[in-house]
Protein backbone atom coordinates (compact mmCIF):
# COMPACT_ATOMS: atom_id res chain seq x y z
CA UNK A 1 0.00 0.00 0.00
CA UNK A 2 2.75 2.59 0.85
CA UNK A 3 4.23 1.45 -2.88
CA UNK A 4 1.12 2.59 -3.87
CA UNK A 5 0.77 5.77 -2.34
CA UNK A 6 4.50 7.21 -3.05
CA UNK A 7 3.17 5.89 -6.70
CA UNK A 8 0.40 7.80 -6.56
CA UNK A 9 1.55 11.22 -5.13
CA UNK A 10 4.57 10.94 -7.48
CA UNK A 11 2.17 10.73 -10.48
CA UNK A 12 -0.42 13.52 -8.90
CA UNK A 13 2.77 16.00 -8.98
CA UNK A 14 3.83 15.55 -12.35
CA UNK A 15 -0.19 15.36 -13.36
CA UNK A 16 0.13 18.79 -12.08
CA UNK A 17 3.36 20.27 -13.42
CA UNK A 18 2.81 19.12 -16.73
CA UNK A 19 -1.01 20.47 -16.36
CA UNK A 20 0.80 23.92 -15.22
CA UNK A 21 3.29 23.90 -17.49
CA UNK A 22 0.70 23.13 -20.66
CA UNK A 23 -1.62 26.28 -19.08
CA UNK A 24 1.79 28.70 -18.94
CA UNK A 25 2.23 27.84 -22.52
CA UNK A 26 -1.23 27.42 -24.10
CA UNK A 27 -1.72 31.75 -22.12
CA UNK A 28 1.38 32.80 -23.76
CA UNK A 29 0.42 31.45 -26.92
CA UNK A 30 -3.07 32.94 -26.67
CA UNK A 31 -1.20 36.89 -26.01
CA UNK A 32 0.86 35.97 -29.17
CA UNK A 33 -2.33 35.60 -31.31
CA UNK A 34 -4.42 38.11 -29.93
CA UNK A 35 -2.31 41.01 -29.22
CA UNK A 36 1.88 40.73 -30.15
CA UNK A 37 0.97 39.63 -33.93
CA UNK A 38 -1.43 42.03 -34.05
CA UNK A 39 0.21 45.53 -32.74
CA UNK A 40 3.91 47.14 -32.62
CA UNK A 41 5.62 50.17 -32.27
CA UNK A 42 8.57 52.21 -33.55
CA UNK A 43 10.60 49.67 -31.26
CA UNK A 44 9.01 46.58 -32.95
CA UNK A 45 9.86 47.13 -36.50
CA UNK A 46 13.52 48.46 -35.68
CA UNK A 47 14.15 44.84 -34.32
CA UNK A 48 12.10 43.29 -37.19
CA UNK A 49 15.02 45.63 -39.43
CA UNK A 50 17.87 44.21 -37.19
CA UNK A 51 16.75 40.52 -37.15
CA UNK A 52 16.93 40.67 -41.22
CA UNK A 53 20.13 41.97 -41.18
CA UNK A 54 21.39 39.51 -38.63
CA UNK A 55 19.55 36.91 -41.14
CA UNK A 56 22.20 38.24 -43.73
CA UNK A 57 25.16 38.46 -41.48
CA UNK A 58 25.22 41.97 -40.93
CA UNK A 59 26.54 43.41 -37.54
CA UNK A 60 26.77 46.99 -36.94
CA UNK A 61 26.72 47.79 -33.05
CA UNK A 62 26.91 46.23 -29.74
CA UNK A 63 23.32 47.61 -28.56
CA UNK A 64 20.66 48.88 -29.70
CA UNK A 65 20.32 50.88 -32.64
CA UNK A 66 20.57 54.65 -32.70
CA UNK A 67 21.29 54.39 -28.69
CA UNK A 68 24.06 53.41 -26.44
CA UNK A 69 22.36 51.00 -23.63
CA UNK A 70 19.80 48.21 -24.24
CA UNK A 71 20.40 45.23 -27.17
CA UNK A 72 19.58 43.74 -30.12
CA UNK A 73 19.63 40.46 -28.49
CA UNK A 74 16.23 39.38 -29.67
CA UNK A 75 17.07 39.79 -33.11
CA UNK A 76 19.90 38.00 -33.07
CA UNK A 77 18.08 35.10 -31.58
CA UNK A 78 15.20 35.73 -34.13
CA UNK A 79 17.49 35.40 -37.20
CA UNK A 80 17.47 32.04 -38.07
CA UNK A 81 13.31 31.78 -38.04
CA UNK A 82 13.38 34.39 -40.19
CA UNK A 83 15.90 31.90 -42.63
CA UNK A 84 13.28 29.30 -42.18
CA UNK A 85 10.40 31.86 -43.41
CA UNK A 86 8.72 32.80 -40.24
CA UNK A 87 7.77 36.06 -41.29
CA UNK A 88 9.50 38.75 -38.63
CA UNK A 89 6.33 40.01 -37.02
CA UNK A 90 5.96 36.95 -35.48
CA UNK A 91 9.79 35.23 -35.20
CA UNK A 92 9.94 38.09 -32.60
CA UNK A 93 7.79 38.27 -30.58
CA UNK A 94 8.18 34.44 -30.36
CA UNK A 95 11.74 34.61 -29.20
CA UNK A 96 10.70 37.64 -26.87
CA UNK A 97 8.29 35.30 -25.08
CA UNK A 98 10.64 32.14 -24.77
CA UNK A 99 12.93 34.55 -23.06
CA UNK A 100 10.77 35.74 -20.49
CA UNK A 101 9.45 32.67 -19.53
CA UNK A 102 13.12 30.68 -19.27
CA UNK A 103 13.76 31.78 -15.91
CA UNK A 104 10.39 30.90 -14.51
CA UNK A 105 10.87 27.32 -16.39
CA UNK A 106 14.46 27.14 -15.71
CA UNK A 107 14.17 27.32 -11.89
CA UNK A 108 11.49 25.43 -12.05
CA UNK A 109 13.09 22.74 -13.15
CA UNK A 110 16.07 22.72 -10.51
CA UNK A 111 13.73 22.85 -8.17
CA UNK A 112 12.86 19.33 -9.52
CA UNK A 113 16.11 18.29 -9.68
CA UNK A 114 16.68 19.07 -6.31
CA UNK A 115 13.37 17.23 -5.38
CA UNK A 116 11.99 20.48 -3.86
CA UNK A 117 8.47 19.99 -5.45
CA UNK A 118 6.64 22.74 -3.93
CA UNK A 119 9.23 25.56 -4.75
CA UNK A 120 9.04 24.00 -8.48
CA UNK A 121 5.25 24.37 -8.46
CA UNK A 122 5.67 28.19 -7.32
CA UNK A 123 8.00 28.97 -9.79
CA UNK A 124 6.03 27.78 -12.89
CA UNK A 125 2.61 29.51 -11.56
CA UNK A 126 4.04 32.87 -11.24
CA UNK A 127 3.63 33.91 -14.81
CA UNK A 128 0.00 32.78 -14.04
CA UNK A 129 -0.11 34.98 -11.21
CA UNK A 130 1.51 37.89 -12.58
CA UNK A 131 -0.87 40.85 -14.64
CA UNK A 132 -2.10 40.62 -17.63
CA UNK A 133 0.09 43.61 -18.44
CA UNK A 134 3.55 41.42 -17.83
CA UNK A 135 2.76 39.32 -20.81
CA UNK A 136 1.77 42.05 -22.98
CA UNK A 137 5.30 44.21 -21.98
CA UNK A 138 7.08 40.96 -22.22
CA UNK A 139 6.13 39.43 -25.43
CA UNK A 140 7.13 43.34 -27.19
CA UNK A 141 10.18 42.72 -28.27
CA UNK A 142 12.00 45.64 -27.12
CA UNK A 143 14.79 44.20 -24.74
CA UNK A 144 12.75 44.50 -21.65
CA UNK A 145 13.21 40.79 -20.63
CA UNK A 146 16.89 40.08 -22.31
CA UNK A 147 19.28 41.14 -19.00
CA UNK A 148 16.62 38.98 -16.72
CA UNK A 149 17.07 35.97 -19.52
CA UNK A 150 20.90 36.11 -19.43
CA UNK A 151 21.43 36.91 -15.54
CA UNK A 152 19.08 33.82 -15.01
CA UNK A 153 21.61 31.27 -16.60
CA UNK A 154 23.40 31.94 -13.41
CA UNK A 155 21.24 31.41 -11.23
CA UNK A 156 22.39 27.90 -11.00
CA UNK A 157 24.58 29.02 -8.39
CA UNK A 158 21.83 28.92 -6.06
CA UNK A 159 21.06 25.15 -6.38
CA UNK A 160 24.85 24.36 -6.59
CA UNK A 161 26.10 27.09 -4.20
CA UNK A 162 29.36 24.43 -3.11
CA UNK A 163 30.95 24.29 -6.48
CA UNK A 164 33.25 26.88 -7.75
CA UNK A 165 31.77 26.66 -11.84
CA UNK A 166 28.09 27.51 -10.79
CA UNK A 167 29.38 31.04 -8.75
CA UNK A 168 31.42 31.22 -11.78
CA UNK A 169 28.57 31.18 -13.93
CA UNK A 170 26.43 33.74 -11.51
CA UNK A 171 29.46 36.08 -11.75
CA UNK A 172 29.86 36.56 -15.32
CA UNK A 173 26.16 35.66 -16.12
CA UNK A 174 24.83 38.42 -13.63
CA UNK A 175 27.43 41.20 -15.42
CA UNK A 176 26.26 40.31 -18.96
CA UNK A 177 22.69 40.61 -18.04
CA UNK A 178 23.25 43.93 -16.29
CA UNK A 179 25.12 44.82 -19.74
CA UNK A 180 21.74 43.79 -21.74
CA UNK A 181 19.36 45.94 -18.83
CA UNK A 182 20.21 46.78 -16.02
CA UNK A 183 16.73 45.89 -14.73
CA UNK A 184 18.21 41.78 -14.03
CA UNK A 185 20.13 43.03 -10.54
CA UNK A 186 16.53 43.03 -9.47
CA UNK A 187 16.74 39.46 -9.04
CA UNK A 188 20.24 38.76 -9.36
CA UNK A 189 21.38 40.90 -6.19
CA UNK A 190 18.53 39.05 -3.80
CA UNK A 191 20.39 35.98 -5.08
CA UNK A 192 23.93 37.60 -4.95
CA UNK A 193 23.30 38.50 -0.57
CA UNK A 194 21.59 35.00 -0.33
CA UNK A 195 25.20 33.27 -1.88
CA UNK A 196 27.02 35.73 0.15
CA UNK A 197 25.48 34.75 3.42
CA UNK A 198 25.92 31.43 2.82
CA UNK A 199 29.50 30.96 1.19
CA UNK A 200 30.94 34.09 3.27
CA UNK A 201 33.66 32.34 4.85
CA UNK A 202 34.76 30.17 1.75
CA UNK A 203 37.78 31.57 -0.09
CA UNK A 204 36.70 30.06 -3.34
CA UNK A 205 33.86 31.79 -3.32
CA UNK A 206 35.28 34.81 -3.56
CA UNK A 207 37.63 34.24 -6.26
CA UNK A 208 35.33 32.60 -8.51
CA UNK A 209 32.60 34.85 -8.28
CA UNK A 210 35.79 37.33 -8.99
CA UNK A 211 36.94 35.82 -11.63
CA UNK A 212 32.99 35.08 -13.26
CA UNK A 213 32.31 38.73 -12.91
CA UNK A 214 36.09 40.66 -14.19
CA UNK A 215 35.42 38.26 -17.64
CA UNK A 216 31.72 39.96 -17.89
CA UNK A 217 33.24 43.71 -17.31
CA UNK A 218 35.45 43.00 -20.19
CA UNK A 219 32.39 42.52 -22.29
CA UNK A 220 31.00 45.28 -20.33
CA UNK A 221 33.89 47.85 -21.21
CA UNK A 222 34.46 46.49 -25.40
CA UNK A 223 30.84 47.66 -25.33
CA UNK A 224 31.10 50.83 -23.67
CA UNK A 225 34.22 51.56 -25.56
CA UNK A 226 32.57 51.02 -28.99
CA UNK A 227 30.12 54.22 -28.57
CA UNK A 228 33.24 56.37 -26.41
CA UNK A 229 35.24 55.22 -29.80
CA UNK A 230 32.20 55.57 -32.43
CA UNK A 231 30.19 58.64 -30.84
CA UNK A 232 28.18 58.71 -34.12
CA UNK A 233 26.44 55.54 -33.52
CA UNK A 234 24.58 56.35 -30.52
CA UNK A 235 21.58 59.49 -30.55
CA UNK A 236 20.97 58.91 -27.16
CA UNK A 237 23.52 59.35 -24.33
Amino acid sequence: MAFVKINFEKFFFIACWSLLFVLVTVFRGQVLEQFSFKYADSDQAIMWNAALEFSNGHFYEPKFWGQDYNSMLEGLLAAPLLLLSVPAYKALPIITSFLALFPFFTVSIFCLSKKLNTQAILALSIPLLLPVEYDFLSSLSRGFVTGIFVSSLGWLAIFYKEKSWAVFCFGFFTLVGYLLNPNALLLSLPLFIYLLLENKKQKTFYISLGIGAFLGSILLFLSTNFYTTHQNYSTVS
